[in-house]
């Protein structure tokens, strides 16, 4: 094992998660997206739902894995993109046959709730892009085919803004992003030359992911009557000590460095590089089984997985109510959950 020192979280009863789930997860989740959350009311996209797939598509073809079973279906939505977007028939049509292999979210992502893998699929797809931004770039034979990092954290807006179903999750993300939260009016800028500001990308998501993990814990303490500590907030962060002692500074800060290079291990395939970065970090291989926790009484943040639960009945909710539509009209009627 690369470093020698391969860590499993202490738990039982615990799921077990290996880097073919983060992608077999972040698959599942966008082919359930394209499925039930792209035509969300009668008729054809409009010129801003349009714009906002074809965006977010496009990110897609560059920034996720070549190798990925995802390009297949997003090549499929491409290939006749006005006729996709006319109606709900014509992009079922487009990818039926790319579907994922497998049919239900890892353990690791439900966690003991159906509903949850869709919502820790689709952070697991958005992490593997932010990384894959950095891919790109980096192997861009000319500088007018990067991505430009505002423009990518951009065309996420937008999906989400459009195509995500739950409404509360909708609104905190877009208001955190459209208030600059974590530096992001500036730390993401339009470099088509510098690497250190393409990374930036995977760490503001990384950070937004942190932000939602922290408001979280401290909505569920308050719920409970509990006051929440330093301690607690460092703990609900990810990664744990447990997993990248590396990560972290002695007064609680993170080395951005060391984080990008985590991530890149966690969000993208393995390659030379996947194992010289194991080595320097002295972690465990993200190819081997890992146990995460289940119990209630550990606190350390195992992935990258802390979901709202609202999340969870919107999202069930929605998919719900618009085939019952379905059902006695055959039409699409978009629906307010909260």
């Amino acid at each position: 094992k690369p470093g020698g020192s391969a860590v499993v979280a202490k738990i039982p009863g615990g799921a077990v998660r290996t880097k073919q789930n983060v992608f077999d997860d972040a698959f599942l989740s966008f082919d359930f997206a394209m499925r039930n959350s792209i035509f969300m009311s009668n008729g054809p996209l409009n010129n801003d739902t349009k714009r906002a797939l074809n965006d977010w598509s496009l990110l897609l073809t560059e920034a996720i894995p070549p190798t990925s079973k995802i390009q297949h279906m997003i090549q499929a939505i491409r290939t006749d993109f006005d006729a996709v977007t006319t109606s709900e028939a014509n992009l079922l049509k487009a990818i039926d046959g790319f579907e994922p292999l497998n049919k239900e979210w890892s353990e690791s992502c439900k966690k003991g709730d159906v509903h949850a893998g869709y919502t820790c699929g689709l952070w697991e797809l958005f992490h593997i892009m932010s990384i894959g931004v950095y891919e790109w770039n980096r192997m861009a034979t000319t500088e007018w085919i990067t991505i430009e990092a505002s423009k990518a954290a951009d065309a996420l807006h937008d999906y989400i803004s459009n195509f995500f179903a739950c409404d509360e999750c909708r609104r905190n993300f877009l208001s955190e992003y459209d208030s600059c939260a974590q530096n992001r009016c500036t730390r993401l800028g339009s470099s088509k030359k510098d690497p250190e500001e393409w990374k930036q990308l995977a760490l503001w998501l990384w950070e937004a992911h942190n932000s939602v993990n922290v408001r979280l814990m401290k909505e569920k303490a308050e719920r409970e009557g509990r006051l929440t500590t330093s301690e607690d907030e460092a703990k609900a962060r990810w990664p744990s000590r447990l997993e990248c002692r590396k990560c972290w500074n002695d007064d609680g800060t993170w080395d951005d460095e060391v984080i990008f290079k985590y991530l890149r291990i966690q969000y993208w395939p393995d390659d030379k590089k996947t194992q010289e970065l194991q080595e320097e970090l002295d972690i465990r291989d993200p190819n081997e089984p890992f146990v995460i926790s289940m119990d209630e009484e550990s606190h350390d943040s195992s992935v990258f997985l802390v979901i709202p639960v609202a999340a969870f009945v919107c999202v069930a909710v929605a998919w719900y109510w618009r085939k019952l539509e379905k059902d006695k009209t055959g039409r699409h009627k978009k629906t307010d959950i909260l």
